[in-house]
């Protein structure tokens, strides 16, 4: 505790310098009786000599005797003064203790969950929420509206779009083998759909992406040749002659 510290140097301070007064007063008694008892040993010869000294030591005695008295007040004071800050000390720390705040911690309302979103209540609404999670990156959710869509819709006239959207959540994700999956279901449920291009284009990149070339090819050159004119092929092409280039190399 801070007090205590404080207090302790000031103890020591003081212990010091008693000790200090006591060794100056026992010196001083030592040098009398050495003198007393020099003196003793000496002719009556001396004896004017040693009543003069003895006037001297007596005066000196009752000096010592001054001292001694002032040294055991002022011992006496210390102590009680020493008490007081003790007692101080004491109130201080009772204090402080007191003073601890007494902390209520009350428990965090419970977050109200969010509100859930009403189910879509037509097919077109479902599809574009899907499709709004798949914008948003938001794969797995788009991924399991899709799949409702098509499990409700499947004759829907966005049937091969959902399909489509769903080969493209599990290309995006890197799952290219799931992707060639789904996006073979559009070409083989919707054959007519305007989305056949695309899945031509993305199940042979995906082909690519695992390493198997020979399909890959397939399905680019096959865009090329049944739908020539479509953005989709302009890309295919490019990437034909990528692979024709690094062939040559």
């Amino acid at each position: 505790m801070k007090v205590s510290w404080l207090i302790i140097p000031l103890i020591l301070l003081w212990g010091c310098a008693t000790t200090e007064d006591v060794s100056y007063v026992q010196h001083r008694l030592f040098l009398v009786e050495e003198k007393v008892e020099n003196l003793a040993k000496r002719d009556d010869a001396f004896s004017r000599e040693l009543r003069q000294t003895r006037a001297d030591l007596e005066t000196d005695m009752e000096a010592l005797k001054g001292e001694i008295r002032a040294l055991r007040e002022d011992l006496k004071e210390k102590g009680q003064l020493l008490e007081e800050l003790y007692k101080r000390m004491e109130g201080l720390e009772k204090e402080i203790a007191s003073l601890k705040p007494t902390v209520t911690v009350s428990p965090l309302p419970k977050p109200s969950p969010p509100p859930s979103s009403p189910p879509p209540s037509t097919p077109e609404e479902l599809y574009y929420r899907a499709y709004g999670a798949f914008k948003d990156k938001e794969y797995p959710a788009a991924e399991a509206l899709f799949k409702e869509f098509l499990a409700k819709y499947p004759e829907h006239e966005l049937a091969d779009n959902a399909q489509f959207w769903l080969g493209e959540c599990y290309y995006a994700q890197g799952d290219y083998e799931r992707a060639i999956l789904e996006y073979e279901k559009v070409l083989s449920r919707y054959p007519k759909g305007d989305k056949v291009p695309s899945a031509l284009l993305k199940e042979g990149l995906s082909f690519l992406a695992i390493g198997d070339k020979v399909n890959g090819t397939f399905l680019l050159e096959k865009l090329l040749k049944e739908h020539p004119a479509t953005l989709q092929a302009s890309i295919a092409r490019r990437k034909l002659e990528q692979l024709k280039g690094s062939q040559r190399r």
